[in-house]
């Protein structure tokens, strides 16, 4: 009998841990990628962080560390900064998304995807949004890090045109929630 109790407390024990471990989840691991991602979102830092060099049909991927390198070889100006300051993106539920200048009071609509494994945002870009002349209307963002509160990302632009010359380009941008 002492047997059977034992046996008896032991498998309510077992079944209550087991439904307090279903429990509700934390609400945020509920919340999906394109839930975190709406909003507006306000840029904290950028940083270029290598630029791709189309010679005569060949490719060249240069590190942050060697702009100089391109910059004297090439005599271009490799900006520093790609938006400006405290610029504000706002993401909508109907994937499109307005990118605001503050210092030049201006909004510039775009629209957005995920991509299928919901990693990487496919942007259309209009030129007016960057200080660079584009080439392409078409960019993608490596989400490095998406939460309520921050997003970080790789921006990785294609087809840039730099006086007279074919570039691309990596721009890490950090943002958070507004």
């Amino acid at each position: 009998m002492k047997h059977t109790q034992n046996i008896s407390f032991i498998l309510i024990c077992l079944m209550a841990i087991f439904f307090l471990s279903c429990g509700g989840d934390n609400p945020v691991d509920e919340l999906s990628r394109k839930e975190l991602l709406l909003g507006s979102w306000k840029l904290q830092s950028q940083n270029i962080t290598s630029v791709t060099y189309t010679f005569q049909g060949q490719s060249i991927e240069v590190p942050e560390a060697q702009f100089n390198l391109i910059e004297s070889q090439f005599n271009v100006q490799i900006p520093k900064k790609v938006f400006s300051d405290s610029t504000v993106i706002t993401f909508d539920t109907d994937n499109s998304y307005t990118i605001y200048d503050p210092q030049a009071n201006d909004s510039v609509p775009g629209t957005w995807a995920f991509n299928e494994m919901m990693d990487t945002l496919q942007l259309s870009l209009n030129e007016d949004i960057i200080n660079i002349p584009l080439n392409s209307n078409q960019a993608s963002g490596i989400i490095e890090e998406l939460t309520t509160e921050v997003l970080a990302m790789l921006l990785v632009v294609e087809d840039m045109e730099l006086q007279g010359n074919e570039f691309g380009g990596k721009i890490r941008l950090n943002f958070n929630k507004e």
